[in-house]
């Protein structure tokens, strides 16, 4: 495995102002970009009080604000993302934010 393959297969490069779309393709929730989905919910309530998760999250949470459009994300954030998305969101918004950080949306 080459070092290019094995750096594509640990971050992915995320464009965060990409728009939710509900199942009739209209923008979702006036227009609201995945950003501010994944900032939400990861500054949403965490139940598991580790310190340095907290700062994990905020940390990643200002990253993805401040990113004007595309971010390098490593795949332990992107699984962390998925689950904030998934504890706070229903399915129509988590389901679209999970198959847009695999990059299947």
């Amino acid at each position: 495995m080459t070092l290019e393959a094995f750096l594509k297969g640990t971050v992915m490069n995320i464009d965060f102002s990409r728009v939710l779309k509900d199942l009739d393709g209209k923008d979702l929730n006036g227009g609201t970009a995945l950003r501010e989905f994944c900032v939400n919910s990861l500054i949403a309530e965490n139940k598991s009080k580790s310190v340095d998760e907290a700062v994990r999250r905020y940390n990643l949470a200002k990253d993805i604000k401040v990113a004007e459009k595309e971010l390098n994300v490593e795949a332990k954030d992107i699984t962390l993302i998925k689950e904030s998305i998934a504890a706070a969101y229903p399915p129509i918004i988590a389901g679209q934010v999970c198959l847009m950080l695999e990059g299947e949306e």
